[in-house]
């Protein structure tokens, strides 16, 4: 009878276990997950990735799978026409597969299908196959700045990520032997799609001049003929002695005879050169391992330093890839042998003396404390002897040594080097600035109170004027990073003053400041006439409006750069690649050094930009007119920098309040964590999020830091209109509303701050 009955419990629970499952699979924690998919997510994801792409002159790759909050969506791809074919790579890659010499100009539109579960959502994109015209080498050199050409040429050298180096580029001798091509920083690595030297390969891509060198930058491959070809080594020293532009050449791999090894400059991180002279033009090989071809082994970068050093004063033969800066030649070696050491060049006990001066230089900016040590003699004679003297009070040489401290207020120590050879001397001096660092405000308000700092930035406003009595004054600064208040600034200074500031970081009601005692200097801001007189490499300060920004000098969100150009009253001058996005009508101060290029001058690249005064906009003046918006220094923010205004948070809700603002995130679809993110603020796709404050016209929503791509849910609005300058995305309410609710958002985004404009 038990038996029996075992039997027959054994068969109920046979019978009942899919009935039952959940119960055994909730009581022994076995329960197989549900998947959860949400294929609008996966289109936005899937849209984003591709949205910026609009000209496909070669093949390109695009994505199978979409992965939102882990679960995998597939991706279908198809096109509306059958002179484009979709081709599946592998499980996560389709290839599209474009006619890459279309004898006419092919617009189309790829859909992508997204599925998930029983659902799919799809997105589209409009793309061009651009007419296929080979661009001749003259035409190349002709074009401007973000031009798109087609070259073809035989592949002399490569960089490669895969293969250690920084970037991946190609160097191209022109098939009809007219010059080269510098193919720089390329969509995909050279290595990976099997481009070999000697293969013939064709390169599309936009026009980027840079220091005087023609490139093309971004630009995609393909392979035209495998078969290896080889490219003669050019000489052109007598167009390097001549003074010759080298432009048509650079690409291309090169020698120049009968140089004169020099000195060597391996103490910079990035940048590492081995000198030589040739006629009055001093060049160099550069070393920097990251730049090696993928033929010759980083390894043999140790050999190369070597054996330069010890053939200083050497005659010998350069060879390498040609590249330029600001016109002057330098080489890329393409092997051991890019220096063929001939003889060595006698030289006078005064000769001597002369060039182991030329040659001798100390660092020209010290910003920690250290110890200098000088040297006692030539690396490239040495038979010469240095004996060193320091002009100023309180420093002290010994045994070719000297401390080096590091105060508030910046030194500049002159050194004098006296050279002996036999009964031959001579002299230099040397100056060598001791300082701390300039830093943005971004980076200052991190460190602690008491830290000392110097930051350059351009006096927007008083808050407390001059004192005469206490020789103080209260004011803000405004760099490119953020805006700080100098608190009682000791030097009198007006707004729209340019001013490099020197203090200790201070806090007060847990806002960050300059304490006070700071110092300031304020620097002269040049005329855009006085620049354009300036040498190539002078600091300089400019001020101006924006008066022009060209077609192809728009805002890069690839390289976040742009070019313009600002008026002043004595003229026009042309920034470029400025990191700051501006716009027609923006009033700027910008720092930088002055360059040229094709003869005209123009602030070179890296220079700091901050913007002083945005253009005023008919729109916004009329608001204001109409009652409708409140002024901005009637704005009310709520900023997620700390965690001070969430008063609330769980894994389910997080609820901010400051100044009358009450900000509610509430998860929609999940169980899973809201993030304890305090700055950004981050809001997931989910999320249901509210801003509430009595009679709200406008809100505008900090995301700076923030991938633009990330930005497009807050531009999805009823009700009002969205838009996004820069940093900001802007909401203007159809009528003033008392609160303002994303219901979900579709796509994971985060903020720094909202600024609140309330009725008037």
């Amino acid at each position: 009878m038990k038996k029996l009955l075992v039997v027959l419990l054994t068969l109920a629970l046979c019978v009942t276990t899919l009935a039952s499952c959940d119960f055994f699979g909730n009581l022994f924690g076995e329960k197989e997950p549900e998947v959860v998919y949400d294929v609008d997510a996966a289109a936005n994801y899937v849209y984003n990735l591709y949205k910026n792409k609009s000209v496909t002159a070669a093949d390109f790759e695009v994505t199978a799978v979409a992965a939102i909050a882990g679960v995998k969506h597939t991706v279908e791809w198809s096109v509306n026409t059958d002179k484009v074919k979709i081709e599946k790579k592998n499980d996560t890659t389709y290839i599209v597969n474009v006619d890459e010499e279309s004898p006419e100009e092919l617009a189309y539109v790829l859909t992508a299908t997204v599925k998930g579960g029983d659902k799919t959502a799809t997105k589209t994109f409009n793309l061009t196959v651009p007419k296929y015209e080979l661009t001749s080498f003259e035409a190349y050199m002709a074009a401007q700045q973000g031009d798109n050409v087609v070259v073809k040429g035989i592949v002399v050298a490569i960089n490669s990520k895969e293969a250690g180096n920084k970037y991946n580029h190609l160097f191209l001798a022109d098939l009809n032997g007219k010059g080269g091509y510098y193919c720089y920083s390329m969509t995909s690595d050279p290595v990976t799609d099997g481009i070999e030297l000697g293969m013939t390969v064709e390169v599309s891509g936009p026009v980027e001049p840079y220091s005087g060198m023609q490139e093309i930058k971004g630009g995609t491959a393909r392979i035209v003929d495998t078969t290896k070809k080889t490219v003669d080594v050019l000489d052109i020293t007598d167009k390097v002695v001549n003074g010759e532009n080298l432009a048509n050449y650079v690409g291309l791999p090169v020698t120049i005879k009968g140089v004169e090894i020099k000195g060597q400059e391996l103490e910079k991180e990035t940048s590492q050169y081995l000198n030589f002279k040739v006629g009055e033009k001093t060049a160099y090989v550069r070393t920097y391992i990251t730049d090696f071809p993928t033929t010759l082994p980083t390894d043999k970068k140790a050999e190369i330093d070597a054996a330069h050093a010890e053939h200083f004063g050497w005659k010998a033969n350069a060879t390498g890839i040609l590249v330029l800066y600001s016109g002057n030649p330098y080489l890329i070696p393409m092997g051991t042998d890019c220096f063929e050491y001939i003889e060595k060049i006698e030289k006078t006990p005064e000769q001597k003396v002369a060039e182991a001066l030329e040659n001798l230089t100390l660092p020209s900016f010290i910003s920690e404390n250290t110890t200098l040590e000088l040297p006692a003699a030539s690396t490239i004679h040495t038979d010469v002897a240095f004996a060193w003297s320091v002009a100023n009070d309180g420093y002290s040489i010994a045994d070719n040594k000297i401390a080096l401290t590091v105060g508030e207020k910046a030194v500049e120590l002159k050194f004098t080097a006296t050279a002996t050879c036999g009964d031959k001397t001579g002299t230099k001096e040397i100056t060598v600035k001791v300082a701390l660092p300039e830093m943005t405000i971004e980076e200052a308000v991190k460190l602690d109170d008491g830290a000392t700092v110097v930051l350059v930035g351009v006096v927007t406003g008083i808050k407390d004027a001059w004192s005469d009595q206490y020789k103080n004054i209260s004011v803000y600064l405004k760099d490119a990073t953020g805006e700080l208040l100098l608190y009682r600034l000791s030097t009198n200074v007006k707004v729209g003053d340019v001013i490099k500031v020197t203090g200790k970081m201070g806090s007060y009601s847990g806002n960050k400041q300059l304490a006070q005692g700071a110092t300031a200097e304020i620097l002269t801001v040049s005329t855009s006439a006085e620049a354009t007189a300036a040498e190539d490499g002078t600091a300089v300060v400019l001020a101006g409006k924006v008066t022009n920004i060209a077609e192809k000098d728009v805002w890069s969100t690839q390289y976040k750069n742009m070019s313009v150009t600002i008026t002043d009253a004595a003229g026009t001058y042309y920034l470029y690649r400025i990191s700051t996005q501006v716009e027609l009508g923006d009033e700027i101060v910008v720092i930088g050094k002055v360059g040229s290029y094709k003869g005209a001058k123009q602030i070179a690249q890296g220079s700091t930009t901050i913007i002083t005064k945005k253009a005023e906009v008919e729109e916004d003046k009329n608001e204001e007119e109409n009652g409708t918006d409140t002024p901005a220094a009637d704005a009310k923010v709520i900023s997620f920098a700390d965690k001070a205004n969430r008063t609330e948070y769980s894994t389910e809700k997080q609820v901010w309040v400051q100044n009358g603002i009450t900000v509610t995130n509430e998860k929609a679809a999940s169980t899973s964590n809201v993030g304890d993110y305090a700055n950004p603020a981050r809001f997931y796709k989910s999320s249901s999020l509210t801003i509430a404050c009595n009679g709200m016209t406008k809100i505008e929503i900090n995301v700076k830091g923030v991938e633009a791509a990330k930005v497009s849910a807050w531009l999805t609005v009823t009700g009002a209109t969205a838009t996004q300058e820069g940093d900001i995305v802007t909401i203007v309410f159809d009528a003033p509303v008392n609160s303002f609710t994303y219901a979900e958002l579709g796509a994971q985004v985060r903020a720094n701050s909202f600024t609140v404009y309330t009725q008037g």
